[in-house]
């Protein structure tokens, strides 16, 4: 069973502790890679050369799936402001949750985890990012839905499923952000 994660201080600024069963890693893994996935330009290796240099990219648009509206928000409520914006930001943005995602699961390889504090900001921005994603597909709008997720607890079918690892993935972000508080 997975421990919580906590600060453990240290003359080098602490690090954060804890474990994951084997198991657990293989599910974290495959939900980071598909998150990583979902935020993939959709470009992929035919990206131009000049959006990955200058980062703007006018072909950007506000994304139909749901999960990438949340992860990818449009920044004014003024559509042409919110294009702008979008066009000069979103693939930074996409670029930075996909190499925090990277970095989580190389991070999370082993079953006993030491993290530097930048790395446990790292697992935390990424895991983040996944329960922004899991939120949507589950409907979460309300307290309500989220109390509702939190009540399962022996899942019978994929969506079931999908709420206990929303409940898992905030476990580790809430023992992360704990940890991460405690080290200042």
């Amino acid at each position: 069973m997975a421990e919580r994660f906590r600060y453990r201080p240290g003359a080098d600024g602490g690090s954060v502790v804890g474990r994951l069963e084997p198991e657990e890693i293989a599910i974290l893994e495959r939900v980071l890679a598909d998150v990583e996935e979902l935020l993939a330009p959709e470009g992929g290796e035919d990206q131009d050369p000049l959006v990955e240099l200058t980062g703007y990219s006018p072909a950007a648009e506000t994304p139909q799936d749901g999960a990438l509206r949340a992860l990818l928000p449009d920044a004014a409520e003024d559509d042409e402001s919110a294009g702008e914006f979008r066009r000069l930001t979103e693939y930074s943005l996409r670029t930075d949750k996909i190499a925090d995602l990277r970095a989580a699961r190389m991070l999370i390889a082993a079953e006993s985890l030491r993290l530097s504090l930048e790395d446990a900001e790292t697992l935390a921005r990424a895991f983040n990012s996944v329960a922004i994603v899991l939120a949507e597909r589950l409907a979460i709008r309300s307290d309500e839905d989220a109390a509702a997720v939190s009540e399962i607890e022996d899942p019978q079918d994929d969506d079931e499923f999908m709420a206990v690892l929303y409940n898992f993935v905030g476990w580790i972000r809430g023992g992360l952000s704990a940890a991460l508080i405690d080290a200042l």
